[in-house]
């Protein structure tokens, strides 16, 4: 991390909206962003664990929102976007897309169709709803930038891990093709 003015980048002013921001790299990207300057928003399903981080932040001198809230579902995303509007009137100007399970360690050969959609469900559609209701305002705006967090399975095979894996190589494609579409926007 660094000193808050010896920052390479400032957000001052921007608004960063961090899916998965209870822990590992969603809270590592809310306390660097906040460090930068921005007022950050974190979800997660884990009320607790967002208000550790709220609290850091505020430790860091920044400003921060938790909002505990299930992603997997339309109604999750809807009901996001609607308190993100409310606190941020003119939306947010950064989206970074964390919120990601991977539940089970199986061999594809054993992989229930249930698991498959689960992971499926959150990592993926989770990201394409919130995209869809946090990117609308950009697109507006003709501002902002979304960041989605996928992994090196996305890439490389990684065993044991083929629905985790693969719905990270969906979000990787997401990804470019977002890049291509809203580059012209």
């Amino acid at each position: 991390m660094y000193a808050a003015d010896s920052s390479p980048f400032q957000l001052d002013g921007r608004r960063a909206l961090i899916t998965g921001g209870g822990r590992g790299i969603g809270r590592a990207c809310a306390l660097a962003l906040a460090q930068a300057g921005a007022e950050v928003v974190v979800t997660s399903r884990t009320a607790a664990q967002l208000e550790k981080v709220v609290d850091a932040v505020e430790t860091l001198g920044g400003s921060a929102l938790a909002i505990p809230i299930d992603l997997a579902t339309d109604d999750g995303a809807v009901s996001l976007n609607e308190t993100l509007t409310s606190h941020w009137p003119g939306g947010a100007d950064i989206l970074v897309n964390n919120a990601a399970i991977s539940p089970h360690v199986e061999a594809v050969e054993n992989l229930q169709d249930d698991v498959w959609s689960e992971i499926f469900r959150v990592n993926l559609e989770g990201t394409v709803r919130v995209t869809r209701a946090v990117g609308a305002a950009m697109l507006a705006n003709k501002s902002g930038a979304v960041v989605n967090i996928t992994s090196i399975g996305s890439v490389r095979a990684l065993p044991r891990i083929a629905a985790y894996n693969a719905s990270k190589g969906a979000i990787a494609a997401l990804t470019k093709t977002m890049a291509i579409e809203w580059a012209q926007r």
